[in-house]
Formats: structure tokens, sequence, C-alpha cells
């Protein structure tokens, strides 16, 4: 019986985040009300703040279940990455991207960098820097598999390669959400540039 309210409880709490992340994208962040989401995911009011207090961490919250989707896709990735160091680290950070983008369009992303600042001691404002750990993390174990395998060999830390990568990245994406200079082909292509150039900073490539 526990495990069934358990599993009824985590197809709530998605159901919630599916209609969030419809409002948020259809009506802007802040024009969708929290009753509006609770009608669409048909529920009550009250059951909605019973899982997020604010509508703020509905929005992160929206963050987090993306961001636990692209992990486990990077981890598949890791345990069969591709040959060339820097496809294997492209296509680890397309993933990310591609989840990051999959439910919060670029006008969100505002959004949600504002609320994780305004919000950074809240549980879900933690649970989004914690986030951003553990992909610079899974950054740091793929290029610690391809040393191990001999597609590179590293000349600076596993864990500083991590984050190195990930900063980049990251910058990257908020020039691309903040900006509208750049497409997603303009922003593949950037990160390439960028991650080449930081993988021959950090380890000798075979010739």
């Amino acid at each position: 019986m526990a495990q069934l309210r358990e599993r009824q409880k985590a197809t709530r709490r998605r159901d919630i985040l599916i209609a969030a992340s419809t409002l948020f994208r259809r009506e802007g962040y802040e024009e969708t009300r929290v009753e509006n989401i609770a009608e669409l995911a048909e529920l009550s009011t009250g059951t909605i703040y019973n899982y997020f207090p604010t509508k703020g961490d509905l929005l992160l919250a929206v963050v987090l279940l993306d961001g636990d989707a692209s992990l486990a896709e990077g981890a598949a990735l890791i345990a069969d990455p591709p040959e060339a160091p820097l496809d294997a680290v492209n296509r680890l950070m397309q993933i990310y991207i591609d989840y990051a983008l999959t439910h919060l369009d670029a006008k969100l992303w505002c959004n949600v960098m504002a609320t994780a600042l305004s919000q950074s001691r809240s549980e879900f404002g933690r649970g989004y820097f914690n986030l951003s750990r553990r992909l610079t993390e899974q950054l740091a174990e793929l290029v610690t598999v391809l040393d191990r395998r001999g597609g590179l060999t590293l000349t600076v830390d596993a864990k500083l390669a991590g984050e190195l990568l990930f900063n980049t990245m990251d910058h990257l994406f908020m020039h691309y959400i903040t900006s509208g200079e750049m497409d997603r082909e303009g922003l593949a292509q950037r990160l390439t540039q960028q991650n080449e150039a930081l993988l021959m900073g950090m380890a000798r490539l075979p010739s």
C-alpha cells in the first residue's frame, strides 16, 4: 500500500510539472497563475502548494526533472562514448542542452536564472545548483573515461577539466538565452570551437 501511495505521489508530481511547463511556455512565466496549473493538472490549488510552495519552486522543479533525465542519458553515453574525444564531449553537452530546452524556451530560462538566484536557499534553489555540480562531475567522469581509454592524455586534474568544460558550456548557454544573436546551430558550432581549444589545452590528443 505504501509503495502504491508513493507511485501515485510521483505520478501526481510529474503531472503538475508537465502542466506547469506547458502553461509557462504557452502563457509566459509571469502570466501563468498557480490556479491555472491546478486546473490543467486536474488537481486542487491546495494540492499544488503541498508539492511546491511557490510558483518559482515549480519553475525550478521543471529544470530538475529534465536535469535528472539528461544525467541518465549522459551516463549511458559515458558507458560507450564516441571514439574521438571532441565528439564525445560535444555529444554529452548536446544531451544537456537538448533536455534544457525540452520544456523551457530561452525566455523562460531567463526566469529560471533570476529565480534560482532569488531562491538560492530554498529546497528547489539548492537543487538547481546541485544539478550544476552533478553535470560538472559527469563531464569530469567522461574525460576520465577517455583518458583511461587512451583517447586523450590529461595534463590537468579531471575535476578541473570538468569544471572548465561546464563553465564554457554554461557561459555559451547564457549568451544563447539572453542575446538573441545565436540559434541552436550557432550554439553547437561555438561549443565545438571552444571545446576543441579547451581539450588541446588540457590534454594531449592522439595525432
